[in-house]
């Protein structure tokens, strides 16, 4: 299964989260539970796929397994600086946070969740970060918006 969608009944558009991780089982288990949140899922089971979705859908936030084959998340999360994508980022990883955020420089992730990750911390932070960015365009739209008044006046 590639993809995951439901409606959730509302007239927002539907957000897409790209969930990059090697093991099958975790990737199925997450991306059916983010799914029932009403959230599009683009699952891929290593970096290289990750990236290639990465360039074929436009997406508004990425899951990434720290440690996959081919190329792991740390090169996915290069890829997306590369790309200038603006979206949120977060790591999964069996180290601990520290260890996983000293591979980053001055850009890092949005998140990093240790494994096990339980089903209820993975919602809690997707909902976290998605509403975070919609109140952040929000925010946006209406400095702009206030910008064209002033301008106009």
């Amino acid at each position: 299964m590639e993809l995951n969608t439901i409606n959730d009944g509302t007239n927002r558009p539907q957000k897409t989260v790209l969930f990059a991780e090697d093991e099958e089982m975790v990737r199925s288990v997450f991306s059916l539970s983010l799914s029932r949140m009403g959230v599009t899922v683009l699952q891929a089971k290593d970096g290289v796929e990750a990236v290639e979705k990465l360039r074929l859908h436009s997406i508004d936030m990425a899951i990434l397994d720290c440690r996959m084959p081919r190329l792991d998340g740390y090169g996915v999360f290069e890829e997306i600086q590369r790309l200038n994508l603006d979206v949120p980022v977060v790591m999964i990883s069996g180290d601990d946070e520290c260890t996983v955020l000293d591979r980053f420089d001055l850009v890092r992730p949005h998140g990093v969740l240790i494994k096990p990750v339980s089903l209820p911390t993975l919602r809690e932070t997707v909902s976290a970060l998605m509403n975070d960015r919609e109140k952040a365009v929000a925010s946006d739209s209406k400095t702009l918006a206030d910008r064209k008044e002033s301008i106009q006046i």
